[in-house]
C-alpha cells in the first residue's frame, strides 16, 4: 500500500510541482505529508490507500485492465513486424537476392540521400559558417568582421550594428609592477 501511494504521489507532484512549489511552505508541508505516510506510528499511507487510491482502482479497474491488455497486444505486433523484417533481411542476405519489399538505403521516408557527403557538409557550413565564426569572435571579444590591420576599434562598428545597445567600455590596459614586493622584518 506504501509504494502504491507513493508512487501516485510522486506522478501528481512531478506532473504539479511547477504550479505549486512557489507556495508558502510547500517543502516543509511536502516533508509533513511524507512522514505523515512513512511513519508506523500515523498508519498514513494505509489511510490514503484506503480512502482514495483502492476505490479510484475498483472503479476504473476495467479501463485499466484494457489499456495493459491493448499495451500487450500493441507490443507484441510491433516486436512480430520487427522480428519478421530482420528474418527478410537475415534471409536475403545470406541467399544474396534482394529482399521483399525493401527500398534501397536512404529513401526509407521518402528522401534520397546526398550524392557526396562532402557537398552536404560544405553547404551546412555556408549556411552556418558565418553564424559559428561571429559567435566565437564574439565570445574571444572581437567584433564580427573587424579588421585589425587598420588599427581602428570595432566599438563603433559593433554599436551601429545592434542599435539600443550600450557601447562597451573599452578594455582596461595590463598593468605591470616592476617593484619588489616589501618584507616585514623578522620578529625577534
Amino acid at each position: 500500500m506504501y509504494w502504491s501511494v507513493i508512487g501516485a504521489f510522486t506522478t501528481v507532484e512531478y506532473a504539479a510541482e511547477w504550479l505549486v512549489s512557489w507556495f508558502p511552505f510547500y517543502w516543509e508541508i511536502k516533508m509533513l505529508f511524507l512522514l505523515f505516510l512513512s511513519l508506523p506510528q500515523t498508519q498514513g499511507s494505509t489511510y490514503v490507500y484506503k480512502t482514495y487510491v483502492e476505490p479510484l482502482f475498483t472503479a476504473k479497474e476495467t479501463d485499466i485492465d484494457a489499456g495493459i491488455e491493448a499495451a500487450k497486444t500493441n507490443t507484441l505486433a510491433f516486436l512480430k513486424k520487427r522480428f519478421s523484417a530482420l528474418w527478410e533481411l537475415l534471409w536475403s542476405i545470406l541467399s544474396k537476392t534482394p529482399a521483399v519489399d525493401q527500398k534501397p538505403a536512404g529513401e526509407q521516408n521518402g528522401v534520397a540521400p546526398p550524392a557526396n557527403p562532402l557537398a552536404s557538409v560544405g553547404a551546412l557550413w555556408n549556411t552556418f559558417g558565418p553564424t559559428i565564426m561571429g559567435a566565437l569572435q564574439r565570445s574571444a571579444g572581437q567584433a564580427p568582421g573587424a579588421s585589425q590591420a587598420n588599427g581602428r576599434s570595432a566599438e563603433p562598428a559593433a554599436a551601429a550594428a545592434m542599435p539600443g545597445t550600450p557601447p562597451r567600455a573599452p578594455a582596461t590596459p595590463e598593468v605591470k609592477v616592476d617593484a619588489p614586493l616589501e618584507t616585514r622584518p623578522a620578529r625577534t
